[in-house]
């Protein structure tokens, strides 16, 4: 089914007639509908349709539309006006199949309307009829119901004025003619008021339904053959009435519904995607903070070996440290045994000191004898006075040596005694870095699967974004189904003043 504006562009096509025509929706949408006809049709039969649409009548013959790939297919085109308001305002098609033998017929005549050899033969309200001298044959087709009464009751006129003359001449057909002519009118009146304008009404409620309007409750005052049947037209239009009046009703809750789905849908949709954003940017941030928890545990396990070769250059030092306290120590016990010599060389020239005199005594006495040992024991004398002089210089270098060792001594154990508070120091600093190590290690870990826990939930968030998204998808899909459908309830004019019940 299709439906067309006043000047045929396409308004609405439905499911069947897109999968059938091969085109997509927006490509029949506001375009001229002549987009799928075919150019083995012949024009005329659109000029026979047109003329009949705008007289409000409905057009049914079989047409060969064009499908978008350049192929065809034929359909047997049913065209009814739309009115609003006793207006024309667009126009209705519903296609079917016909059967093959029906499309071979058509197929065969449309060839020939199109090579311009379909003489005596034209389009009238979807019918091919005849035309010219055999154009009579075609009344039976389109005369009118009431014309068709007339018609009969003319003959039964005619039949008297010739069953007159053949009995008794045209002075005997005055009367006759005159009684039937009047029992004629009064048949006819009869006739028109029982038949045709019954027939009339029920071809106006008809015409109403296939025009999407609801039509006026018809006077049923009758069950015979003809009252059955405008009973039969009405109850289909009360029928159509009440199934466009429920479905329009629960399609504008459903349409309604589907637009809140939908824009709550893009609405989650965008949440998550922002969720998603947020949670990509804090995996990113959480393997920031795990590369710099990992740096900083590389650097405590650095730290960790830098303070423990400080540890041992530290015990190294001590343990040298030691080694010149035991050096000092050694020293002032050389100085002490070198003070002793000093003294006993002392005590050697003093002594010395004392014979040389005592001998210079004897030389004295001696004379000019003793004279020269007087000289010796003069040198000896000095050479005992410099040997005591060197002695005490010796023994100040001593003092000073063993103060300065004891200096150095007292130093060293001092430092001695700060390297090992260093040591313990660098024992302690040591263990800090290592509980920092562990519990870097401890962090990194943690960070590690904090980073694969946002790592998860953005996995998930990015499945809730696809669930999300098939989820509006479908909603939209769902809007745009209520919306056709909509659309083709639109067609039908509701009835917004008595529903049915």
């Amino acid at each position: 089914m299709s439906t067309t504006d006043t000047s045929s562009y396409v308004t609405y096509a439905n499911e069947a007639f897109l999968r059938v025509s091969g085109f997509a929706r927006d490509e029949l949408l506001g375009q001229p509908h002549n987009i799928v006809r075919h150019p083995d049709m012949p024009r005329e039969a659109f000029a026979d349709m047109w003329a009949t649409l705008k007289a409000g009548d409905a057009w049914t013959a079989l047409v060969k539309n064009r499908r978008a790939n350049g192929e065809y297919y034929w359909v047997r085109a049913n065209v009814t006006p739309i009115r609003r308001d006793g207006g024309i305002v667009g126009y209705m098609s519903v296609r079917t199949c016909p059967d093959r033998a029906e499309i071979e017929a058509a197929s065969s005549l449309y060839k020939r309307f199109v090579e311009g050899t379909a003489r005596g033969l034209a389009f009238h309200k979807g019918l091919i009829v005849r035309t010219g001298l055999l154009g009579f044959t075609r009344w039976g087709q389109i005369m009118p119901v009431r014309w068709r009464l007339r018609l009969g009751l003319a003959c039964v006129v005619a039949s008297t004025v010739v069953g007159g003359l053949m009995a008794g001449g045209i002075d005997s057909l005055l009367t006759p003619v005159l009684s039937t002519a009047a029992g004629a009118c009064l048949a006819g009146i009869w006739l028109e008021k029982r038949i045709a304008k019954p027939l009339i009404a029920a071809l106006d409620q008809a015409k109403a339904a296939a025009a999407g309007q609801p039509g006026a409750n018809m006077n049923m005052n009758r069950v015979d053959e003809i009252g059955m049947i405008m009973r039969a037209v009405n109850q289909a239009g009360l029928n159509l009435r009440s199934l466009v009046d429920d479905v329009a009703a629960q399609t504008g809750g459903l349409h309604q519904s589907s637009e809140q789905v939908a824009n709550g849908n893009e609405d989650l949709a965008r949440r998550v995607s922002d969720t998603q954003a947020r949670l990509h940017e804090t995996a990113a941030a959480a393997e920031q903070i795990t590369a710099a928890v990992e740096q900083s545990a590389g650097n405590a396990r650095s730290a960790s070996e830098l303070s423990t070769g400080a540890k041992n250059a530290a015990e190294q030092g001590r343990e040298v440290v030691d080694k010149v306290v035991q050096s000092m120590t050694g020293i002032a016990a050389s100085s002490a045994e070198i003070g002793e010599i000093n003294n006993l060389i002392n005590s050697i020239a003093f002594q010395t000191n004392i014979l040389a005199l005592n001998a210079a005594v004897e030389a004295a006495r001696a004379g000019e004898v003793g004279r020269s040992f007087a000289v010796v024991a003069g040198e000896v004398r000095s050479l005992a006075q410099r040997s005591a002089v060197a002695a005490a210089d010796i023994k100040a270098l001593i003092d000073k040596s063993v103060q300065q060792t004891a200096e150095g001594s007292r130093l060293a154990a001092q430092a001695g005694t700060a390297i090992g508070n260093v040591v313990l120091e660098v024992e302690r600093v040591n263990t800090l870095i290592a509980e920092i190590s562990t519990s870097a290690q401890e962090q990194s870990t943690g960070v590690a699967q904090i980073s694969q826990a946002v790592v998860d939930l953005e996995r998930i968030a990015m499945q809730n974004a696809e669930l999300v998204g098939e989820s509006s998808d479908s909603a939209r899909d769902l809007f745009a189904h209520t919306a056709m459908l909509t659309s083709t309830i639109h067609v039908f004019e509701q009835n917004r003043h008595r529903r049915a019940i």
